[in-house]
């Protein structure tokens, strides 16, 4: 029997998001329902929350995280089981807009790395003060040291080619993923299409960011170990 491969995967890493995902997930079906899809939630290494339930009440796939509840394992376990052409990863909290899925996907026809992104002309983010100055300065940073000409390099919600994202060898273990990930498909792909779309960042609907000070000393430590490795 000829192997069936989805148009898209959507990852969703989560712990404790048990309200936010009963909403987000009967509106992520209805937005993709004309493709051939799954969606993946990763949940947290040993039961904290209903997510597994809400999953299944929902007819998607969950699994576990398997070493630590760390958000890079999560990204990590999702990739390894997804089957798909493209790679969509979004937040359980809500900040991304389900609607806004049709336009990754798009733009992927055209494009190996479609961005949603917060600070090209058109986006915006409902975060706190807070977040703003700390995402920006990390974006900057980054970007200046890494020469990575992407204006969001921190938001998660992007759209891969598969086929440019599961080769990679990924070694961060939090939310640095992110900037890892960007970094090692722009060097080891010359010719990649990246672009950016403008996209509203939305506050998480309940409970509370797992995005802290801590984070941002792991951002940087990540920072300088890419820069010279």
């Amino acid at each position: 029997m000829k192997k069936i491969i989805n148009d898209v995967a959507v990852l969703i890493p989560c712990i404790e998001e048990d309200k936010n995902l009963s909403f987000l997930l009967p509106k992520i079906k209805k937005v993709l329902h004309n493709y051939r899809y799954e969606i993946i939630v990763i949940g947290s290494k040993f039961k904290k929350d209903n997510s597994e339930l809400i999953s299944k009440n929902n007819l998607v796939n969950f699994i576990r995280r398997k070493d630590n509840d760390n958000y890079g394992q999560a990204i990590r376990a999702g990739l390894k089981v997804s089957k798909s052409k493209k790679i969509i990863v979004m937040d359980a909290d809500g900040s991304h807009d389900p609607n806004f899925l049709v336009n990754l996907l798009n733009f992927s026809n055209s494009y190996d790395l479609v961005i949603a992104s917060r600070y090209v002309e058109g986006g915006n983010t409902e975060n706190n003060f807070f977040l703003i100055f700390l995402s920006k300065i990390l974006n900057i940073c980054y970007s200046i040291l890494l020469n990575i000409s992407i204006k969001d390099i921190s938001n998660s919600f992007r759209c891969y080619d598969a086929k440019i994202i599961k080769n990679l060898k990924l070694n961060c273990n939090h939310f640095d993923i992110l900037e890892e990930i960007l970094f090692k498909i722009i060097k080891n792909n010359k010719s990649v299409k990246i672009i950016e779309l403008p996209f509203s960042f939305k506050k998480r609907k309940y409970g509370k960011s797992k995005r802290n000070l801590f984070l941002a000393i792991v951002y940087f430590v990540t920072l300088i170990k890419i820069k010279f490795s």
